[in-house]
C-alpha cells in the first residue's frame, strides 16, 4: 500500500508540474476604444482546465494588472475568460493563468491593446453662420460600437457637434453648427467613447468670422447707458440695419448677430412700443471690409415716459382633427418695463375640447370644468413664458368648423394697455394632420377673411419632426407679403429659442437644437411653432389680399410648404355692430339669396327714414337707399356669388344693424 500510493503520488507530481503550457490567445488584440465586455479563448497544452478549480486568468503589462471578471472551462485545453477592457496602457501584456492543478502559465507578450488615434477631420475651415457635417477619420478606434460624444474646443468655448453616426468602424460623422461669433479661430477636437476614454486632434477647425455684426439689447432698469446692475437681456428686440432694410431678432440672451457683405452699415434698434433708447450711440456706423468683424454694438432700452404694465397672451395650437388630440400652447409675455408676477387662465371648455390627464404643463394651481388655472412669477421685461396642454378635439366636428377656446392672463388692474390681456384663439377644424400648417389670427370674415384693414396679423407656422431623428436645425422661411410691414415684426412665442432675421422681405425663423423627437416615437411633443405679429402697411387700398405662405426645412433637408392663409383688408365702417336700439328687429330674407333681397324692420317708429347700403367683400358700396316704412326689396340679379355685407341705418346716423350675405 505505501508502494502504490507512493507511486500514485509520484505520478501526479510529475504529471502536474511538466509538460503544461499556454499556447494561443484569441484573439490576440484588442482595441482600448471598444468599452464593452468581450471574450478571449485561451488554448493550453497538456493542461487540465476542467480538474482544477477557482481557475484565474489575468494581462499584465508591469504593475498594470487586468484580471477576469469571469472564467469558464469547456474543456482540458481551453478556457473562456471575460473582461471589460480596464486597459489603462497600451501596447504588449502576458497571459496568466493558474489553478492548483497546472499552476501558474504564463504566455509572453500574447496579447496587444491597440491605442486608438484621430487622423483627420474635414473639412478645417467655416464660416459664421454655418452648418455643416464633418467627416472625422481614425486608427485604432470602433466608431460603430458605443456612444461617441463629439466636440470642439478653445479654452472654455466649446462647440457640441450633433448627431454623432458611425460610417465605418474608423469613419465618424457628426454635424456642427457656427452660431455665435464668439467662436471665431482655432478649435481642438475631441471625441469621447461615452466610458471615459476621449481623443483630440489640434488644430482641426478654423471658425472665420469676417463680415460679423454682433452685440446685445437689454433693458437700461437704471437708465445710465450700460450693461450693468439690476440690467437685463432684452430677448426678441428688433435691429435694423441700412442700407437693405435688413432686420435681425435677438435671441433669448438678448445677442443678435449677423454676416453680411463687404459695405458701410448703419444699425439701429427699433425700440418696442413705450421704450426709447437709452445708451449711446443711438445708432453705430459700420465699415464692414476694413474691420472685418465688428462685435460691441449694444443697445440699452427704458421706458420712455417712465414705467409702464403690459402683459399680453396668446395661444397656438397644432392641427386639429376630430377626434384626435392636439398640443396647445399658452404664451403670456411681458410687454412693459416692469418685472410681473400674476396668474393665466385657459378655457377649453368653451370649444368642447377635453382634457388629456397628465399633460398640463407646468403643473396647473387647480383645473375644473375645462378651465386651467396657472400661476407665473417674475417675468422680466421682453420675456415669455409657455404653458402647455393637450386635449382631445370633439369627434363630431367637420372640417372647416372653428373651435373657440379663450385665455385671460392677469393682473389686469394696473395694467396700461389691457386689450392684449385676453384672446380668443379660433383654431379651424382640418381634415387630416399635417407636417407643416400655417395660421393666422383674425381668421376674418366669411370665405373673402375679411378683416380690419388696421388690425395687425399674427401668424403661427407649426411642424413636426418628419426626420427620423433628433435634428440639429429647423428652419421656418416666409416670404412676407408685400403689403406687410418688416419694421412691425414681432416675434411673439416658439416652442424653442430661435433667431431671426427679416432680408429683402423674406423672414427666416431658425431653431438650433430644438430637441425635438420623430414623429414615429414621439407624437405631439414631436411638434413645434413660431408665432410672430406684423402690421399691413399704412395707406393700402381698401380690398388689398395679404396672403402668406412659409417653407420649414429639417437638417437642410427637403423644404415642406405650409398652407396658405389670406386676408381681405376693408374698411371698419362695414364691422357688424349689435344694435342700438333693442327693441328693433330686423330680418332679412332670403339668405343665401339669389336675384333679390327684402330688409323689414320691424319695431319701429313708422315715420322713420332709413338708408340701406349694401357692400362688396372689397367694401366697395355696391347699393344704397333709402325708404319709409323701412321695407327694402334689392335686385341682386347682377351681382356674381360670393359674400356681401349690409349696413341699415336710420337718415339721422342710428344702426339698426349691419352683418353679411350670401349669394348663391
Amino acid at each position: 500500500m505505501k508502494r502504490a500510493f507512493l507511486l500514485i503520488t509520484l505520478s501526479w507530481t510529475s504529471f502536474a508540474l511538466f509538460g503544461q503550457s499556454l499556447e494561443n490567445v484569441d484573439p490576440a488584440n484588442w482595441l482600448q476604444w471598444d468599452c464593452s465586455p468581450f471574450q478571449v479563448t485561451i488554448s493550453g497544452a497538456n493542461t487540465h482546465f476542467q480538474q482544477g478549480s477557482a481557475t484565474s486568468v489575468w494581462f499584465s503589462q508591469g504593475s498594470n494588472l487586468v484580471f477576469a471578471s469571469e472564467v469558464q472551462t469547456p474543456s482540458e485545453t481551453q478556457a473562456l475568460a471575460i473582461f471589460f477592457g480596464d486597459f489603462d496602457a497600451c501596447g504588449l501584456y502576458d497571459l496568466h493563468l493558474t489553478n492548483p492543478v497546472d499552476g501558474p502559465l504564463v504566455l509572453p507578450n500574447a496579447f496587444d491593446v491597440i491605442c486608438p488615434d484621430l487622423l483627420a477631420s474635414v473639412p478645417t475651415g467655416a464660416s459664421f453662420g454655418e452648418v455643416f457635417e464633418v467627416t472625422i477619420s481614425g486608427q485604432g478606434v470602433n466608431f460603430e460600437t458605443g456612444s461617441n460624444t463629439v466636440w470642439f474646443t478653445q479654452g472654455s468655448n466649446v462647440i457640441s457637434a450633433a448627431n454623432p453616426t458611425g460610417l465605418s468602424q474608423t469613419e465618424l460623422s457628426a454635424i456642427v453648427g457656427i452660431f455665435d461669433p464668439q467662436q471665431c479661430g482655432s478649435y481642438d477636437l475631441v471625441v469621447d467613447n461615452g466610458c471615459g476614454l476621449q481623443i483630440g486632434l489640434e488644430d482641426a477647425l478654423d471658425i472665420s468670422c469676417d463680415g460679423i455684426l454682433t452685440g446685445k439689447v437689454y433693458f437700461d432698469a437704471n437708465g445710465n447707458g450700460n450693461f450693468d446692475g439690476n440690467d437685463t437681456p432684452y430677448p426678441h428686440a428688433q435691429v435694423r440695419i441700412n442700407p437693405g432694410s435688413i432686420y435681425v431678432g435677438t435671441n433669448q440672451s438678448g445677442d443678435y448677430s449677423i454676416q453680411l457683405p463687404d459695405g458701410n452699415y448703419t444699425v439701429e434698434v427699433l425700440p418696442p412700443s413705450g421704450f426709447g433708447v437709452s445708451s449711446f450711440p443711438n445708432a453705430y456706423a459700420v465699415s464692414l471690409g476694413q474691420q472685418g468683424y465688428s462685435p460691441g454694438l449694444n443697445f440699452g432700452l427704458s421706458a420712455s415716459g417712465g414705467n409702464f404694465s403690459d402683459v399680453g397672451v396668446s395661444i397656438i395650437g397644432t392641427p386639429a382633427v376630430a377626434g384626435l388630440a392636439s398640443q396647445y400652447w399658452v404664451a403670456v409675455y411681458n410687454h412693459g418695463s416692469q418685472t410681473v408676477s400674476g396668474a393665466l387662465q385657459f378655457d377649453i371648455g368653451s370649444a368642447g375640447l377635453t382634457l388629456l390627464p397628465g399633460t398640463v404643463d407646468p403643473i396647473a394651481l387647480s383645473t375644473s370644468g375645462g378651465v386651467i388655472l396657472w400661476e407665473y412669477v417674475d417675468l422680466l421685461p421682453g420675456g415669455s413664458r409657455l404653458f402647455k396642454v393637450q386635449a382631445v378635439v370633439p369627434g363630431d366636428a367637420d372640417p372647416g368648423d372653428v373651435l373657440l377656446s379663450t385665455a385671460l392672463v392677469e393682473p389686469i388692474a394696473g395694467d396700461d394697455f389691457p386689450a392684449d390681456n385676453m384672446v380668443e384663439y379660433e383654431q379651424l377644424v382640418t381634415g387630416a394632420l399635417v407636417s407643416a400648417y400655417k395660421e393666422v389670427a383674425p381668421i376674418g370674415d366669411g370665405i373673402d377673411h375679411l378683416t380690419d384693414i388696421s388690425s395687425p396679423l399674427t401668424y403661427t407656422v407649426s411642424f413636426y419632426n418628419t426626420a427620423g431623428q433628433f435634428p440639429y436645425e429647423v428652419l421656418i422661411t416666409d416670404p412676407l407679403d408685400p403689403a406687410l410691414d418688416p419694421a412691425s415684426f414681432q416675434l411673439l412665442a416658439s416652442s424653442a429659442p430661435v433667431e431671426y432675421n427679416v432680408i429683402d422681405g423674406q423672414l427666416e425663423v431658425k431653431f438650433t437644437y430644438p430637441f425635438l423627437p420623430p414623429i414615429s416615437v414621439g407624437g405631439l411633443s414631436s411638434f413645434g411653432f413660431a408665432t410672430f405679429a406684423v402690421e399691413p402697411i399704412s395707406g393700402l387700398p381698401v380690398g388689398t389680399v395679404v396672403s402668406n405662405q412659409a417653407a420649414i426645412s429639417i437638417d437642410g433637408g427637403l423644404s415642406m410648404s405650409t398652407n396658405t392663409v389670406f386676408n381681405t383688408l376693408v374698411d371698419t365702417l362695414i364691422a357688424v355692430t349689435d344694435p342700438p336700439v333693442p327693441d328693433w328687429q330686423v330680418v332679412v330674407s332670403p339668405n343665401p339669396f339669389t336675384d333679390e333681397l327684402r330688409f323689414a324692420v320691424q319695431g319701429a317708429e313708422e315715420d322713420l327714414l332709413f338708408r340701406l347700403r349694401v357692400f362688396d367683400a372689397t367694401g366697395r358700396q355696391l347699393r344704397e337707399l333709402s325708404g319709409q316704412p323701412a321695407v327694402f326689396s334689392v335686385n341682386t340679379g347682377r351681382l356674381p356669388a360670393g359674400l356681401y355685407y349690409y349696413r341699415l341705418e336710420t337718415e339721422d346716423g342710428r344702426a339698426a344693424t349691419a352683418g353679411k350675405l350670401l349669394k348663391n
